[in-house]
């Protein structure tokens, strides 16, 4: 079973983009370069999920893909794929830098 992580900020590139422009993801205990959490996500090793302002609803990130077969994590709403990590605040620690028990990302 997946361990699921909440993502409470990003490390963000100052490039133009959409949500491909996301660096690293880091909650309470964890901070995962993108690519690292793509592999972990595919694996079944973590499910990842942001908290609406707003509500506090829980919002899924699952693996999306831009049109050149980039995979990124992305916030799913109704049926909907969203921005919600845009809205983060940005990583100010460096948190806990992450390791796969399962596999090898680098």
């Amino acid at each position: 079973m997946a361990t699921r992580l909440q993502i409470t900020c990003i490390k963000m590139t100052d490039r133009l983009g959409g949500a491909d422009k996301v660096l690293r993801i880091g909650g309470a205990t964890f901070n995962f370069e993108m690519h690292q959490a793509v592999v972990a996500a595919l694996m079944g090793e973590f499910e990842f999920y942001v908290c609406e302002r707003a509500t506090g609803r829980e919002l899924d990130v699952l693996v999306n893909e831009d049109k050149t077969g980039k995979q990124f994590l992305q916030a799913r709403h109704d049926g909907q794929w969203v921005f919600a990590l845009l809205d983060l605040p940005q990583c100010v620690q460096p948190g806990v830098v992450g390791t796969f028990s399962a596999i090898d990302v680098r």
